[in-house]
C-alpha cells in the first residue's frame, strides 16, 4: 500500500531500470510486473537490459563472489554509469 501511495504521486519520476539480462534473480515477469506497475502510476520509466550482465554486473568485485549468480561486467557497467549521469544531467541540470 504505501509503496502503492508513494507511486500514485509520481507523474514527474523518471526511472531508470538497468538489468542484467543474465540475472537469475530478476524474471521477465518481474520486469514486466515491475513496468507495468510504473506505467499504470504515469511513471516515465526506462528499462535497459544488458547482454551476458548478470546480478550485481555493476561491482568489480562479484568477480570474487563464487556464485555464477554473480559477475562484474565492465561494458555493461560503464553503458549503466553513463545512462544514470545522463539522466541526472537531464532532470537536475536545466
Amino acid at each position: 500500500e504505501k509503496q502503492k501511495q508513494l507511486l500514485s504521486n509520481s507523474s514527474s519520476m523518471k526511472v531508470l531500470l538497468c538489468n542484467g539480462a543474465d540475472d537469475p534473480f530478476i524474471s521477465n515477469a518481474d520486469l514486466e510486473a515491475c513496468t507495468t506497475s510504473f506505467s499504470k502510476c504515469g511513471v516515465d520509466w526506462r528499462l535497459i537490459s544488458y547482454e551476458n550482465a548478470r546480478h550485481g554486473f555493476t561491482n568489480p568485485a562479484q568477480d570474487l563472489n563464487p556464485s555464477e549468480a554473480f559477475g562484474y561486467h565492465e561494458k555493461s557497467a560503464v553503458e549503466s554509469w553513463d545512462e544514470g549521469i545522463r539522466l541526472m544531467k537531464e532532470e537536475l541540470i536545466r
